[in-house]
């Protein structure tokens, strides 16, 4: 029988149970094993997992502690809250991308706004410039609620010379507009 080197066997033998590989790996050092008084794989796993639960206490951001029993039993009870915070960390990082784009459609939406309001500032501005005759041309071919638009925007003596020279219905329909916008007018 062919002598092997007893340090380097036992050693080799113990990192196996320290990995947690168990005594059954190496054919034919069970026996050895239990001369020698060396933990069963049952064993080295229940102290593993003492180990662990000894030593792995994590916080969390949340505030939680997890501890890592690796046991057939705390498996389950681990794996479902690992997955709950897995779960809460994609809907915070959902959170806060879904803000971050509603900041930015806001902005945008702001930016639509001031530009559409300085367009109709700039057209009503180029109606009051013109002669009161061409401009109540002009307005009175617009719906009622787009020329009051205009209208409003002007300076009221500017407003008041255009609406002069449209008809008498066209002045009442634009009336009605403006009324409606200052939330005077009810028509019932």
């Amino acid at each position: 029988m062919k002598k092997r080197p007893f340090l380097p066997t036992m050693a080799a033998l113990f990192a196996l149970v320290a990995a947690g590989q168990g005594v059954s790996a190496i054919p034919g050092v069970e026996a050895w094993a239990a001369k020698l008084g060396a933990p069963s794989e049952g064993a080295v796993r229940t102290a593993d997992a003492a180990a662990v639960a000894a030593s792995a206490v994590a916080p969390t951001e949340d505030g939680i502690d997890i501890v890592d029993v690796r046991s057939d039993t705390a498996t389950p009870v681990l794996d479902e809250e690992m997955t709950l915070r897995a779960q809460r960390y994609d809907l915070r990082q959902e959170s806060e991308r879904l803000a971050q784009e509603r900041a930015s459609l806001d902005a945008q939406q702001k930016q639509y706004k001031e530009r559409n309001r300085q367009e109709y500032q700039r057209l009503a501005t180029m109606y009051a410039r013109m002669s009161p005759n061409k401009a109540a041309t002009v307005l009175s071919s617009l719906k009622a609620d787009e020329a009051a638009l205009f209208i409003r925007l002007m300076p009221e003596q500017d407003g008041a010379a255009i609406m002069s020279m449209m008809s008498p219905a066209m002045a009442v329909a634009i009336t009605r507009e403006l009324l409606k916008v200052d939330g005077q007018y009810n028509p019932a």
